[in-house]
């Protein structure tokens, strides 16, 4: 198995647009990846070559129009497209035959008509099930995350993007999570402190079949409206799960190899290696597979249990994180350079936002232009206005307060922090954002009024906070 990094990744790093743990472990795979390290060339050369273009605006409408002509087209390409010009033309071919046959044209004995029908259908049956489709994408980390390369022979980082094939193997370290993505089939999440081997791939034009291998650790799988007709084989130290569509949760301990499994809808079929005997688990069922035992009998789930499994609904979606540090001084950070990642796949129309108001913000820097700057934040408003996440609006307000910070615009930073404060007044990020406003009513604004009266906000609303420091300090300076 020799892993490559998508194309768009490394356009991505091109552009500058990937986060500096990306950004290195891009260096150092394409060091090692004489195929990734040509196509990373080829994409420096190509933008060397755009950027001395002028800038052409489209025509309303046209991005529609073309990617309708790209699916139209795209849907003509490839093996099966191939395939099926090539059936066109054979059956084309055997239908006038056919219909010469029928007409006397041609005299053909009846056993040699039945033949070439018999030949049709098998031909018609053979090419449904041919193997194709795309594989399972990495499509998010975070933390500690690694990928196994059986032909490098070693271990690189996780990079978003990487396509899966069999033989792939992932570890999690602490406090770090993968998310896996097989279009319209499956999404799967290792969990922290896991290793999983991906034994088999297979994805026939709209089904799959798929084998996982869990050394240690946990994985959650939730299946897709269109993985019916497909199967998914969970195999343990100690058991073999049969899933053929539902959400379920396998946990496996690292010492005993003992198996948990919980299914939080529909049902798993799982045995014991050394066992014929099968035991269905049910939603909202568990059971618990020891090494050379049978599985016991299936118990419903503890409420913590239970809520623990409904991780399933996350697997995939969009997360946003701001790195702050956990000191009493982190409003601070707001001020200076902020990191801000986007993880995640789904929904679909979220990560096109983020994506583009990223992308122009990165090219806004480079261009020093004011005019992308905001266009950027008004992206980032609408993924708060439109797709409201109360995991995601208070990181994503506060960022966009930082970025109206670096423009200088303090009346729009204090409404972006103002704003989270109102939607979400019992976020771990609200005093954060009040202590923010009180800095900046009185450090930028020079409204020693305002800046005490959201200083003591801090301390009556906000009293066992990391900013209870910071806004203590506030108040001693401005009644001196």
């Amino acid at each position: 198995m020799k892993t490559h990094i998508q194309k768009t990744r490394l356009s991505f790093y091109v552009d500058g647009e990937c986060s500096p743990e990306e950004a290195i472990a891009i260096r150092g795979h394409v060091r090692e990846c004489s195929a990734c390290r040509e196509q990373l060339k080829e994409l420096e050369m190509l933008r060397a070559s755009v950027e001395q273009l002028s800038e052409v605006m489209p025509s309303e409408g046209y991005d529609r129009a073309f990617q309708e002509r790209l699916k139209n087209t795209m849907s003509k390409q490839g093996i099966f497209g191939v395939l099926e010009r090539g059936f066109a033309e054979v059956y084309s071919t055997i239908k006038i035959s056919l219909d010469q046959m029928r007409w006397g044209i041609i005299a053909v004995p009846r056993p040699v008509k039945v033949a070439v029908s018999t030949g049709i259908i098998i031909l018609l049956f053979a090419l449904s099930y041919l193997p194709g489709g795309d594989l399972p994408l990495l499509i998010s980390f975070q933390g500690v995350a690694e990928v196994y390369g059986a032909e490098e022979n070693r271990w690189e980082p996780a990079i978003a993007g990487i396509q899966l094939s069999s033989g792939t193997k992932i570890k999690t370290g602490p406090y770090s999570f993968v998310d896996i993505d097989q279009d319209n089939l499956y999404r799967m999440r290792a969990k922290e402190n896991t290793i999983i081997v991906a034994k088999q791939l297979i994805r026939h034009r709209r089904k799959g079949e798929t084998c996982i291998q869990i050394e240690q650790g946990k994985l959650l799988v939730k299946t897709d409206k269109k993985f019916k007709g497909s199967q998914i084989t969970i195999e343990t130290p100690s058991a073999t799960a049969v899933v053929r569509g539902t959400g379920f949760c396998v946990d496996v301990q690292p010492i005993t190899g003992e198996t948990w499994l919980g299914v939080s809808n529909g049902e798993v079929e799982i045995k014991n290696h050394a066992y014929e005997k099968i035991v269905l688990v049910k939603a909202p069922q568990k059971t618990i597979v020891k090494p050379d035992q049978k599985p016991q009998d299936p118990l419903v789930m503890t409420d913590g249990e239970w809520e623990r499994l409904q991780e399933i609904h996350d697997i995939g979606r969009i997360l946003v994180s701001l790195i702050l540090s956990n000191k009493g001084d982190r409003v601070r950070e707001l001020f200076g350079p902020v990191h801000f990642y986007v993880h995640g796949r789904y929904p679909e129309p979220v990560q096109k936002l983020a994506t583009q108001a990223l992308a122009l913000s990165s090219r806004a820097k480079r261009e020093n232009s004011r005019k992308k700057h905001l266009k950027s934040i008004s992206l980032l408003n609408n993924i708060v206005e439109q797709f409201p996440d109360e995991r995601n609006d208070p990181q994503i307000l506060l960022f966009i307060a930082a970025y109206f910070e670096k423009l200088a615009m303090h009346k729009e930073a204090i409404e972006s922090l103002d704003r989270l404060i109102q939607m979400y007044p019992t976020s771990k990020w609200a005093s954060l954002a009040q202590c923010a406003i009180g800095i900046i009513q009185e450090e930028k604004l020079g409204n020693p009024q305002e800046a005490i009266a959201a200083y003591q906000k801090i301390l009556s609303h906000y009293p066992s906070t990391l900013e209870v420091g910071e806004a203590t300090a506030g108040l001693r300076r401005l009644k001196k």
